[in-house]
């Protein structure tokens, strides 16, 4: 089956992803294929129709410039091979994809918003989670966080990647993965148990999700993940709304095809807690209140009254 490779970038971030040819639908919403996640993008911005030969962009939610051209909303633009889309900063190309490509599934782009994040907040060695020791005997030290698809064993003894030198802890305490929807801890059947956010952490995976603020308790250690990606996607969630989020579990509709895509995320914003707090707030009530709707009455009822004195005084 043939496949066609979308490239988006913006500075230091550059991901790519293949698709079925198709319609591919780009905007903010969970529905879209190429997800960007800008407050100046549309739930649902513009759709690349790559059916055939003909390639067209369609703009939905807002002007997109196609080569040299500005495209308004409801008007098609031709789109040739390589040629640069533009919405909001982002560039969005789209060419054939190698012929050993495969269509990618939820695991891989829900990965990919993460990433893109990190490449725009510096990297895993500005962005990346680090988990940062708050009690026990090594208080103070952080322990970074492997690679995507990558394990981190701590534990007090051999077999152990992150020692720490803890009696409470088993010798293979407790496993912290970097996978597809963020950080997740699995107890390695220690003696004393771990505890993520308060709770018990499974000994089976997936494991138990951790976020950026949890702490995870083995022994007498307790660490704190500190996860800037998850931060700002979160905070971005919140500010916009749901749409934005990634998917909790994968989606086996989404796992192949046009409509499977990439999560891309804008830089961070600075936003002011009352900002945030007006976005928050719940929406005033369409229905008056008692009190509102007295005032109303009393005003119809002199009204009447005057009505029926003018056509009396007229008659």
């Amino acid at each position: 089956m043939r496949l066609l490779r979308i490239a988006v970038s913006r500075g230091a971030a550059a991901r790519a992803i293949d698709v079925a040819p198709g319609p591919v639908r780009v905007g903010r919403a969970a529905t879209c294929a190429v997800r960007l996640f800008d407050e100046a993008v549309a739930a649902e911005h513009l759709v690349l129709h790559l059916d055939g030969a003909a390639w067209q962009v369609e703009p939905r939610g807002g002007p997109v410039r196609v080569g040299a051209r500005e495209v308004a909303v409801g008007a098609r633009a031709p789109l040739a091979a390589g040629v640069a889309v533009t919405v909001a900063g982002w560039t969005i190309t789209v060419d054939d994809a190698p012929s050993d490509a495969v269509p990618a599934g939820v695991e891989r782009t829900a990965s990919l918003a993460r990433e893109l994040v990190r490449d725009l907040l510096g990297g895993d060695e500005q962005g990346g989670p680090v988990l940062e020791i708050e009690a026990g005997p090594d208080a103070g030290r952080k322990v970074v966080l492997p690679a995507v698809g990558e394990r981190l064993v701590i534990g007090r003894g051999e077999g152990a990647i992150a020692v720490i030198l803890d009696p409470d802890l088993s010798r293979q305490h407790v496993a912290v993965d970097r996978s597809w929807d963020g950080v997740r801890v699995v107890d390695l059947g220690s003696k004393n148990g771990t505890r993520v956010a308060g709770r018990l952490a499974p000994r089976v995976e997936p494991g138990a999700l951790v976020r950026d603020g949890d702490t995870v308790e083995a022994g007498g250690t307790r660490l704190r993940l500190v996860d800037p990606a998850d931060r700002y996607l979160r905070d971005l969630e919140a500010r916009l709304g749901p749409e934005v989020g990634a998917p909790s579990a994968p989606d086996v509709t989404q796992a192949s095809g046009p409509e499977t895509g990439v999560a891309v995320a804008t830089p961070p914003t600075a936003t002011s807690a009352a900002a945030r707090a007006g976005a928050s707030a719940p929406l005033p009530s369409a229905s008056p209140s008692p009190g509102g709707r007295a005032p109303l009455i009393v005003a119809v009822a002199i009204a009447v009254i005057a009505v029926i004195a003018l056509v009396a005084l007229l008659v």
